[in-house]
Parts: C-alpha cells; structure tokens; sequence
C-alpha cells in the first residue's frame, strides 16, 4: 500500500502547487491560497486518502467502488469551506472558484494513484 500511498501524496501536493502557481499569475495572493495552507491540507488529503484505502483493501475484495465514493462525499463536504474562505479578506469569486478547483486537483491526484484501474 505504501507503494500507492506515496504517489496519492505526491499527486495532491505537486498537483496543487501547479494549480497555486497558475493562481499567483491570474487571481492573485489569497490567504488560503499560499504554499503552506495548500501542502498541508493537500498533505492531510493524501494521507487520509492512502489510510482509508489500506482500511477498505483490508476489509474488501474489491475496495475501488467504495472508496470512489466515500472520495466523492468527502469532495462534496470540502466545498463547505468554500462558505467560510468566503468571509477573508480578499476572496473574490475567482479566488474562490481556484480554492475549490485544488480540492478537486487533491481528490482527483489521489483517486488516480489509489484506485486499482486494472481490477
């Protein structure tokens, strides 16, 4: 698992500093937006992630099906944060919009590294 934990990790963290530097040359400094907020909740995302897939491989035959789901209900859940970076100074829609595009960018980096597509 670990040879799948580390690529889920990977894939979060490198995922979302492509989309932060793409966020610094169109909308600009944010709070939540800067180097340590986003590898550390990307970090958290990746390492949740890899555990609640070795708990599900443990338990199950076949762990992809539930594990896409509970990684789209956890997505979903994310989005409610969206509701308080709304209160920061300086968000703006866009700002927004960039916030909510690195929970899909961790979500999306894990499931690919997680999920066994050969199955």
């Amino acid at each position: 698992m670990i040879g799948r934990a580390v690529p889920a990790l990977s894939f979060a963290v490198a995922g979302n500093l492509a989309v932060l530097v793409l966020a610094y040359l169109t909308v600009g400094w944010f709070g939540p937006l800067s180097i340590v907020p986003v590898v550390l909740v990307s970090t958290i995302a990746g390492i949740g992630a890899a555990i609640t897939y070795s708990l599900l491989d443990w338990r199950l035959a076949d762990p992809d099906r539930p594990f896409l789901a509970i990684a789209a209900v956890v997505l979903l859940v994310s989005f409610v944060s969206l509701d308080f970076a709304a209160t920061l100074e300086g968000a703006t829609i866009p700002r927004l919009v960039v916030l909510g595009i690195t929970h899909v960018v961790a979500a999306a980096g894990c499931v690919a590294a997680l999920v066994d597509i050969d199955r």
